[in-house]
């Protein structure tokens, strides 16, 4: 039997990179250190410098990142709408 879905809600988490970096750069949100581009040429360094895994770090982001894009291109694809928070 096929489930129907009308709306659906994506919640999504904070990364620890997005976290990171944030703290790092004092802004308030991860829209504003992607914004910056000062802060993102010092993140890495300064994360390795703290002993991060930084290639860890950004893997791990990727994929968290990729998988929301691919719930969205999926429920776009089966018309259902959706809220992403």
């Amino acid at each position: 039997e096929k489930l129907e879905i009308n709306t659906a809600l994506i919640v999504t988490k904070t990364t620890r990179y997005q976290d990171e970096g944030m703290r790092i750069s004092g802004k308030g949100t991860w829209h504003e250190v992607l914004l910056d581009k000062g802060t993102m040429g010092r993140l890495d360094a300064q994360l390795a410098s703290e002993g991060f895994d930084v290639d860890a770090l950004i893997k791990s982001h990727t994929a968290q990142e990729t998988a929301l894009n691919r719930m969205i291109d999926a429920l776009k694809t089966m018309k259902v709408a959706h809220t992403v928070v």
